[in-house]
Order: structure tokens, then sequence, then C-alpha cells
């Protein structure tokens, strides 16, 4: 039996919600997806063009009713449901007029606070700071931004190299993925650099900015097998769980790491806390394959649902990488799931542009659901059961198959949400989806 998902109708009336406009700025991208209570909050970046023709970015803040309808009672009374902005600088960062943000969480099951990672500039082109942002629940007042210690001569990292091709696309997210979360009454939060040599950290402070692993505020992240690039985090067995993957001279390999909350790796996870490893097949190009994690799924079991892609730049067609995806389960331990397809990695194929997954959600059933996106832009999904078995393929429907960039996906209800920048006229816009699932 197949499960094929289709669109909510009861969202929206059609099951897609467009992010609203910004100031008149066409360009709006979302970047992340959370719950606030029954509702969804969704955070974006914009761009708009001043009168002298230079671009500004602002962040972005929508909130969304359970029925795909903006909540307008969200933000500053009159703005009808729409938050943007650029944050205040600190006497140390210059006078901010570039803003954005890459990660947003809640402190509490109805949010009692909205705290946003983020990043100010002088300018579009200037160095960018990282600092977290304090909203009130309703975002009703301007925001709090905490800068936190960054390495010097650095910048946040929220640019991706341009080998992939997205025409039309003028914001695109970082090669990593910095990110946010709340965990026992502390801000966790991960951040990539985009200066050589400088490594990625994790950060970990109380609601009030008291360092979080013992004196310290963070720790960086390094791995003597090479450069450690971040890409996802999550908590595992009351520990902080990162993932990525590490460059070394034309090779990268998975990269897994558990640490405690002083900041110590936690040495029951794979080899003394981390986890390395190529995703392969008994192929002549095996050892070429180039492997990423993207996300941790973790279940109310404990396992771990590790995902991402493996990737090859095919020497017979310049300038083009082969993109596969996968998935492969693992014990809290780090030790592979012999109960999820063997203890093997589930490798998807897909033919022109690949696939690489993205974000994914263990559903109610125990069912995990995979979305990625291909080299050009195509939009994959794929089920696997509990057991690790593959759904026969079924496919998206036809107004989310071509996105890019952030692809984030929450369990509501028994219903899956899903945070995409979908082709629109003019370029890509940020949709906030609902799907159903629909067995055939």
């Amino acid at each position: 039996m197949a499960t094929s998902y289709v669109l909510d109708t009861e969202f929206n009336g059609s099951g897609l919600a467009q992010l609203p406009m910004y100031d008149n700025s066409t360009d709006r991208h979302v970047i992340d997806l959370t719950h606030q209570g029954k509702k969804l909050l969704a955070a974006a970046v914009t761009e708009k063009i001043n009168g002298d023709g230079s671009l500004t970015h602002y962040y972005a803040l929508t909130r969304f009713d359970n029925d795909g309808s903006i909540d307008t009672t969200f933000g500053k009374p009159g703005n009808k449901g729409i938050v943007f902005g650029l944050f205040d600088p600190s006497s140390n960062h210059g006078q901010a007029s570039d803003s954005g943000c890459v990660s947003i969480a809640i402190d509490g099951k109805d949010g009692s606070s909205i705290w946003m990672l983020g990043w100010s500039s002088e300018h579009r082109d200037a160095p960018k700071s990282v600092l977290i942002a304090k909203f009130d629940q309703d975002a009703t007042i301007d925001p709090t931004p905490y800068y936190l210690p960054q390495p010097t001569n650095s910048s946040l990292q929220v640019a991706r190299p341009g080998w992939e091709k997205e025409a039309e696309q003028g914001l695109r997210l970082q090669e990593g993925r910095s990110s946010l979360l709340v965990h026992d009454n502390h801000l966790i939060a991960t951040a990539n650099f985009d200066t050589q040599g400088i490594p990625p950290r994790l950060y970990r402070q109380g609601f009030n900015g008291e360092p979080g692993f013992g004196e310290l505020s963070f720790i960086e992240i390094t791995h003597t097998g090479g450069n450690v690039t971040l890409t996802g985090l999550a908590v595992s067995n009351n520990a902080l769980l990162i993932c990525g993957y590490l460059s070394n001279e034309n090779s990268e390999s998975g990269f897994i790491a558990r640490y405690q909350t002083n900041g110590e790796l936690d040495t029951t996870f794979g080899k003394d806390g981390t986890l390395t490893f190529q995703i392969d097949r008994e192929s002549k190009h095996a050892t070429q394959y180039k492997t990423r994690v993207q996300q941790l799924c973790i279940r109310n079991t404990d396992e771990i649902l590790a995902t991402g892609s493996r990737r090859f730049e095919q020497t017979d067609k310049p300038n083009t990488v082969k993109l596969d995806g996968w998935a492969w389960q693992l014990l809290i331990t780090g030790q592979r799931d012999e109960h999820f397809n063997a203890g093997n990695p589930q490798i998807t194929e897909r033919e022109n542009d690949g696939v690489e997954w993205k974000t994914g959600v263990i559903e109610q059933d125990h069912g995990a659901l995979l979305f990625g996106a291909g080299s050009f832009g195509t939009s994959h999904l794929q089920r696997y059961e509990k057991n690790g078995t593959a759904d026969p393929l079924t496919p998206l429907p036809d107004e989310i198959k071509d996105t890019i960039n952030a692809m984030i996906a929450l369990e509501q209800d028994e219903k899956i949400v899903l945070a995409a920048n979908l082709r629109s006229t003019g370029g890509y816009i940020g949709y906030v989806i609902r799907l159903v699932k629909n067995r055939i």
C-alpha cells in the first residue's frame, strides 16, 4: 500500500499560505518554522530595494492561525500581523543597516517568549555579527538583541557558494545551517562562520545571558579529521546532539557529535563522543562520494534517524554534481539500529537532478517522512515504515514541486506542515504548506 500526501484545503482554502508583503518587499524567503501552541510561527528574511538601488535585508516574522490565515493580533497594533525590522546595534557593532534571521525557538508550550538567532551588519556585504533576539509572546514591542561572543574578524555564514544552480534567486541560505532551540531553561545555538579556519561554535546560555557551559557560554567544534560545518541541532539523552560534515582536501564525511550540558563530549556516544562516516555503495565511485548530514530526527524511543546526501562530481559532466539522499537510523549510543533496514542506510537515487534530504518528520504511526530537493530545485518526498521499508514512490502535489533553500517540516494534529520557498512570478517566495496523508 502506497502513501500519498495531498494539500489540505482546510488550510487557507488551498493548503498553501504565502508569506505577506513586508513593506512592499517582493523577495521574502522563509527560513524557519515552529509551533506556538496551536498556531504556526514562520521566520523569514526579506529583501528591499532602496532608493539608491542598494539592497537591504530585514528579519521578519508571521504567525498563522490553525486555518492558515494570518494572525492579525500578532505584532504591533495596526500592523495586521506583519513583523519585520532591523536589529538595534550594540555600541561595539556599529550602525546596523542590514539584518536577518536563521532560526527561531520558543521557551514554552504556548511561547511566553520568542527567540530568534540572527545577525546584523553595517551594510549588506559587511561582516555579520551573530545575535539572539528576544521578542515578547505576540511581538508587540521591538526585540532586545543580545550579541554573542564571536571570533575576531569573522562573519556569520549566511550565503551558500554558487555551485548549485539557483537562478532568479537572490537570497541563499548558508552551506551549513546555524540553529537555535530551548532546552532545560537554556538557549542552545550553533553558528558557522565564513572565515577560513575559524571553527563553528556551540552556544549555551541562560535566558538572561549567563554562561551555560560552566563559566563558558560557548565551545568551539573541531575534529582532527577536517574542518567542521554544522547543519543540525537536537537533544538526545538529555544532551546536545549536533551534525554536519567534515571537509578535508577533496573529501567530505558525515559528522555527528553529542555534548553534555557541561560542554564535554558524551563519551557514551560513538567513538569518544563523535561519529564520522561515509555513505557508500559497492561502485567504482564509492571512495569519491562526499557525505553530508543535514538533519537528525529523534524518536520518542531515543533512536536517531540521520538524513542527508552523498555527492559525486561527475567527470563526464563538468560542473555537475550527482546527489543521492540517504537515511540511516542509529541507537542512542551511535551504533547502527538493526531494526531499521537491517542496520544499513536507505539510499535514494532520483533521475536528473538527484535528491538531498533537507528535513524529516517522525509521524505518530512511527513512519519517517523525508522532504528534499534536487540540484535544480525539484522537490522530492519519501516515506519509510518504522522498520526502514520504503513506501512505494508517490509524487508531491504539482503546486510544490519546485522549491529552493529552506525546507522545514513539522507534524501538527497528524498533518504535515512544511515551510518552503516556491517558484512564483518574479522569483521564489516563502510559503507555509499543510499536507494530509492519503493511503492508496
